[in-house]
C-alpha cells in the first residue's frame, strides 16, 4: 500500500519536475513494487497531460486578466458588504423591502466561483486531480468573461489569418472516426467555417457570421453522431 503523505506531495512534485534524484527513485521504485500505487500514479500523470493540452489549446489571457478578475471580486465583495449593511438597517427600521434579485451576473457568478474554489481546495488525495481539471476550465472561462470586444486573429487550416470582430464563434472536438467529408457536410449544412484549429487534443475554433444564429447552429452540431464536445466561446 502506497504511503498517504507520498501519495499527496511526491507524485505532483515528481510529474513537475520538483523532486531530487533520490526522491525520484524511492516513487520509481514503489511505482515498481505496487501495483496500485502504479496505477494512481499513471492517473496523475494523465490528468497533468490534459492539463497540459487544455492550455495549448486555449488562447493567452490579456496582459491585464489577472488584476480585472481581482476587480470582479473585489466589487462582489463590496456588493455583498452592501447588502449585509442594507439588511440590518431593514431589520432595524423595518422599511420597504428592498429587492436584491437584481444583482449583476458577473457577482453572482464570481460568489459560485469563490464558492468553488474554496470546496475544490479542500478535496482529498483522489479527488484533487479532478478538482485541478475543474479549476483550470472555470478560470479560462473568467480569463474569457474578463477579455473585451478586440480584434481576435485566428490562422487557420490553410495557413490564412483570418480576423473576425463581429458574429459568434464555439469550440468543437469530433469523434475520432469523423471523417473530413463529414465535418465539411456539416459544417456546411450551418454556414459554419474553421477559423483555428486542430489543437493538440483535436480541438476546433468554428465561426458563423451572424451571432443570432448561436443557438440554433450548436443545437444542430450537438446532435450531430460525429461531434464529442461543443462550447460557446465568450
Amino acid at each position: 500500500m502506497a504511503d498517504k503523505k507520498i501519495t499527496d506531495e511526491r507524485i505532483p512534485q515528481y510529474l513537475t519536475g520538483q523532486l531530487t534524484d533520490k526522491e525520484k527513485h524511492r516513487v520509481d521504485q514503489m511505482i515498481e513494487d505496487d501495483p496500485e500505487f502504479e496505477k494512481e500514479f499513471a492517473e496523475f500523470r494523465q490528468i497533468k497531460e490534459s492539463l497540459d493540452d487544455l492550455s495549448k489549446d486555449m488562447p493567452s489571457p490579456p496582459a491585464d486578466a489577472f488584476s480585472r478578475i481581482m476587480d470582479n471580486i473585489d466589487a462582489f465583495e463590496a456588493e455583498e458588504a452592501k447588502v449585509s449593511e442594507e439588511q440590518v438597517s431593514a431589520e432595524q427600521a423595518e422599511p420597504e423591502k428592498t429587492d436584491h434579485s437584481q444583482v449583476q451576473p458577473p457577482l453572482d457568478f464570481f460568489a459560485g466561483l469563490i464558492e468553488r474554489m474554496r470546496s475544490w481546495l479542500s478535496v482529498p488525495q483522489a479527488g484533487w486531480g479532478v478538482a485541478a481539471l475543474q479549476m483550470a476550465v472555470i478560470l479560462i472561462m473568467v480569463i474569457s468573461m474578463t477579455t473585451g470586444p478586440e480584434e481576435t486573429t485566428y490562422q487557420t487550416l490553410t495557413g490564412q489569418a483570418v480576423i473576425t470582430t463581429e458574429g459568434a464563434s464555439m469550440n468543437v472536438v469530433f469523434q475520432d472516426t469523423a471523417t473530413e467529408k463529414e465535418i465539411r457536410e456539416l459544417l456546411n449544412s450551418v454556414s459554419a467555417k474553421i477559423v483555428d484549429g486542430p489543437g493538440a487534443s483535436g480541438l476546433y475554433v468554428l465561426a458563423i457570421d451572424d451571432p443570432k444564429n448561436i443557438t440554433a447552429v450548436m443545437g444542430t452540431l450537438e446532435a450531430a453522431n460525429i461531434v464529442k464536445f461543443i462550447q460557446k466561446r465568450m
